[in-house]
């Protein structure tokens, strides 16, 4: 008897501690019940088979829920917790907390968690994390994640993009985009975009462009990689890498590429350099291996590019002869500079009538630095000469010029080589040449 007694004492406690609890959160929730209220009818809990036949009747549209399970789908005017729909969930107002669609979420705004099968679609803001199948859609400003198989939209972006192939923000942009194809900034952009094809800000970039193919921006600050062009229409403070081009107007940083196109840019790197206050040359050269070469050098005021191509004499069976490199000036007077080249020498594998042996038997490849003194005679002209030291690697049969055994510091055969039997030989040189200057 006593222990019944006992029991029920502690049951009647707990009753009571659990109405405080039901009480404190009523009136935790009161003021927003109040505003609910007004604009339409709460439910606490709300089930539908189908829209129509659910707790809520047919007008479902008038009701903020606080828990709603569908079968197929419903509308209601806001939910404020967890919403779970089999097809398809549709708010008009305002959604809070966690809503789950096999296929399609929407909501006029809300925060919290959007999961879809396809797509979520939001008219308004949306705090918090969405993630679908194939888009997540929002008219006004996100802060938060949006995950999508396909596509990601968005007004303002503040916070995370990822997709399989576009992210889009209409607005500006402060965080991250990382898509498969395409990302989008329709302002200014303080983050990093990550694309596999294209990077495209219609405002100001401070941070990373990096993409499969091109970046675009207005102003860059940071760094711009991509595979076939950077281009910012106006200034760039940071480094432009890319395979191909790198297209800028000032630049107070580095250009690295194949082609570089600034009107001031005093540090490119790259073959040919395009620099509207730069300098650009062609001139003509001989070396001690033999090759009489025409060059093209163009550049900024520290570094330039080197490309030529020529005769060699001395190798019959390979007369013609290409190059390329960079190059580092080191400005003394205005009459004179001293230029360090770094370049890459080999012939045109031509076979002519001695027949493809001969041919073969002639290959080789030069790395060399020059020490190289300019002078300048005129406004447009400069004569230059200077040491250079040599690493070729050769054909074991190739013959090398008189000059070149008589400067030699070290040689080795190896076999298994890049020429099969291959030889290497460091040797001294020298180089002299004219440009003009135009």
């Amino acid at each position: 008897m006593k222990c019944e007694m006992k029991k029920m004492m502690i049951l009647r406690r707990r009753a009571v501690v659990l109405l405080l609890c039901v009480a404190v959160a009523a009136a935790a929730f009161a003021e927003e019940d109040k505003n609910a209220a007004e604009s339409g009818k709460v439910t606490y809990f709300q089930f539908s088979l189908f829209p129509g036949l659910g707790v809520n009747g047919w007008r479902t549209w008038e009701y903020t829920n606080w828990a709603s399970v569908n079968l197929l789908g419903d509308v209601s005017m806001n939910e404020r917790a967890f919403t779970l729909s089999g097809i398809w969930s549709a708010v008009k107002g305002d959604a809070q907390g966690v809503q789950i669609a096999g296929l399609v979420n929407y909501a006029g705004q809300g925060r919290g968690l959007m999961l879809s099968g396809l797509v979520n679609a939001l008219k308004g803001e949306y705090d918090g994390l969405t993630v679908s199948g194939l888009a997540n859609v929002a008219g006004g400003r996100v802060r938060g994640v949006q995950v999508s198989g396909g596509m990601n939209l968005s007004g303002k972006l503040r916070g995370a993009q990822l997709t399989g192939i576009a992210a889009i923000a209409k607005g500006g942009v402060k965080g991250v985009q990382l898509a498969g194809v395409m990302d989008y900034a329709g302002g200014d952009m303080d983050g990093v975009q990550l694309a596999g094809l294209t990077g495209i800000a219609v405002g100001d970039v401070e941070g990373a462009q990096i993409s499969g193919a091109v970046n675009f921006s207005l102003e860059m600050s940071g760094v711009q990689m991509a595979a076939f062009a950077n281009v910012v229409r106006g200034d760039v403070e940071g480094v432009q890498i890319s395979a191909v081009a790198n297209c800028a107007r000032e630049v107070e940083g580095v250009q690295i590429g194949l082609v570089n196109v600034a009107e001031e840019s005093d540090v490119p790197i790259g073959l040919i350099n395009v620099i509207e206050d730069g300098e650009m040359s062609i001139g003509a050269e001989y070396d001690m291996i033999g090759n009489t070469m025409l060059t093209f050098r163009s550049g900024g005021e520290y570094t330039y590019g080197i490309i030529g191509a020529g005769y060699n004499h001395y190798f019959r069976h390979v007369p013609v002869a290409v190059e390329a490199g960079l190059g580092v000036h080191a400005p003394v007077y205005d009459w004179f500079r001293v230029d360090n080249e770094f370049r890459y020498t080999s012939p045109l594998l031509i076979v002519t009538g001695d027949g493809t042996d001969a041919v073969l038997a002639s290959r080789y490849m030069n790395v060399s630095y020059s020490l190289l003194p300019f002078f300048r005679v005129c406004r447009h002209f400069r004569v230059y000469a200077g040491m250079t030291l040599n690493y070729m690697l050769s054909d074991s049969r190739l013959e090398l010029p008189e000059l070149v055994r008589g400067g030699t510091v070290w040689q080795n055969v190896t076999d298994g080589g890049v020429f099969g039997k291959t030889r290497g030989t460091l040797f001294f040189g020298f180089s002299a040449g004219i440009q003009v200057l135009f």
